[in-house]
């Protein structure tokens, strides 16, 4: 208890050669929210100099607990020391205690009128690795004009063109995904300073020659992936009429990078011209099969894009999933519901408990016949699963990570490869919404703010929409998993694959 560790004690304590005394001596002492001015000086003399990290984290997760003017010298004395650039903990731990002091003003021009006046804290490592971009991302991502005016004194602030490009950066990732709202001249005049950020990012302020230069390299097979990618989604976060139909063109070009295709299917979906719909339905037949769920996503967006795709015959009915055709009734459109009745209805079967029992032990029976080769079962997987799940590392950010799943369990992996609406873990909960503009989008909420929600589709894109864009948004109460995994594979296949999926470490670099 704290009355029974005085100031004195706890500053002997502070002094002894055991780490985990000084440590405890820290949890102990912050237990009464501030520290008595003798042991506050010694806990910032450690923060400067104390050599075991876990006694660095005490005093940050300390500073968490004590007021402003204690937690902020306590923080800024450790972000200053190198030794903790590359630590997966500290810098982090460092960020939720200077974030905490964002939260009114008072706190925040407190931390401001602190970082104006030490120009330590913006030449060290840690602070310009991980703390400056973060800080930026803070204000900018409310975009208020007051927090606007905040990112606009951070620039001024910083000392050299090393710091504002990390803040540049911070700038940048707060807009991904998102169009560059309106912003106040002081800023504006700022971000020109510092060099208007990439080009992706100009794009997205509306810069024409910026626009030029990426439709140029956009369509350039010579420039990096990533650069292309990343000036597609631009133009996805800013729509621009007359680039759309470079975008479809290159969603369609048979020969072009499934990468690059499927950014520019994401980047569609803020694009309303019934052409689109119209070319990407008649493509559609040919789309190699890890492209199909995206052009589905992006055709059942809008009613008369799903209209022309059911009015063709180059889909199968099975292709639609029970989710997407709840997309489809979000439409409310009647001539759209009656081509639903008429082509998917029909087509869609419903599995009693029994079915999966049935379909259970199938499986059991197939899988204990002979082993499967897991070298075969990884091409499986990378098709069917790795866009959507993490396993070992590696694949998408859709769906939970495999990697620490009971895969080696059949009895809890099959119901949720045959059933994956029956349990749905925390946090990727599917939803259904509608926005303003007569789109029908489904997903799960990857970020959920006062100014709105980001939210990632089955095709792995990440969309922002802001509150006055929903007209509505529900749980859809299945899971976005199709239930179908598994349709079409051979009792060889199935053996692969399940021998890959189980495997206890990856078997390829």
């Amino acid at each position: 208890q704290q009355d029974q560790l005085d100031a004195e004690t706890t500053r002997e304590a502070l002094d002894h050669p055991a780490p985990m005394v000084r440590a405890w001596a820290i949890r102990l002492a912050g237990d009464a929210r501030r520290l008595p001015t003798a042991v506050f000086q010694g806990v910032r003399q450690l923060a400067a100099s104390e050599p075991d990290a876990e006694v660095r984290s005490q005093v940050l997760s300390t500073a968490r607990r004590l007021p402003p003017d204690q937690a902020l010298p306590l923080v800024l004395a450790l972000v200053k020391r190198t030794e903790d650039v590359d630590d997966p903990f500290i810098p982090l731990m460092a960020w939720f205690t200077l974030e905490s002091l964002c939260q009114n003003r008072g706190e925040t021009e407190l931390l401001l009128r602190t970082l104006a006046d030490d120009p330590e804290f913006w030449s060290a490592p840690l602070v310009q690795h991980h703390l400056l971009g973060q800080l930026m991302r803070r204000f900018a991502s409310t975009g208020s004009r007051a927090h606007f005016l905040i990112c606009a004194r951070l620039f001024a602030m910083a000392p050299s063109d090393r710091q504002r490009r990390a803040l540049m950066e911070g700038f940048e990732k707060a807009f991904a995904g998102r169009s560059l709202p309106e912003i106040p001249a002081e800023l504006s005049d700022a971000l020109a300073k510092a060099g208007s950020g990439s080009l992706a990012f100009r794009v997205r302020s509306g810069d024409p020659d910026a626009m030029d230069e990426a439709m140029t390299l956009m369509t350039d097979p010579g420039a990096a992936l990533n650069e292309r990618t990343s000036l597609i989604r631009a133009f996805g976060a800013r729509p621009h009429d007359f680039a759309a139909k470079l975008i479809l063109d290159l969603a369609i070009i048979e020969d072009e990078a499934i990468a690059v295709r499927r950014a520019a299917l994401a980047a569609l979906q803020r694009y309303s011209d019934d052409r689109i719909g119209e070319r990407l339905a008649r493509a559609f037949g040919d789309l190699p099969q890890e492209l199909k769920e995206p052009a589905l996503t992006l055709l059942a967006s809008r009613p008369a894009w799903a209209r022309t795709l059911l009015e063709q015959d180059t889909f199968e009915p099975n292709e639609v999933s029970d989710d997407l055709l709840a997309r489809l009734r979000l439409h409310r459109d009647a001539g759209l519901d009656a081509l639903i009745d008429a082509r998917l209805v029909s087509a869609t079967p419903t599995e009693s408990p029994a079915d999966l029992s049935r379909e259970m032990a199938k499986l059991r029976r197939i899988l204990q016949e002979a082993p499967g080769d897991p070298y075969r079962g990884e091409a499986i997987y990378k098709a069917r699963c790795a866009s959507c799940h993490r396993l070992f590392h590696r694949g998408g950010q859709i769906g939970p990570d495999l990697t620490s799943y009971q895969r080696e369990d059949l009895s809890t992996l099959l119901p949720s490869i045959l059933a994956p609406s029956a349990d749905i873990r925390e946090g990727y909960e599917n939803y259904l919404i509608t926005t303003a503009d007569g789109r029908a989008l489904g997903g799960f909420l990857a970020d959920d703010s006062a100014e709105g929600i980001t939210l990632r589709t089955f095709d792995g894109a990440d969309l922002h929409l802001s509150r006055s864009e929903i007209v509505e948004l529900k749980p859809a109460g299945r899971s976005l998993m199709p239930g179908a995994l598994l349709s079409g594979l051979s009792d060889e296949e199935l053996r692969d694959f399940f021998a890959y999926l189980r495997i206890p470490q990856p078997i390829s670099p």
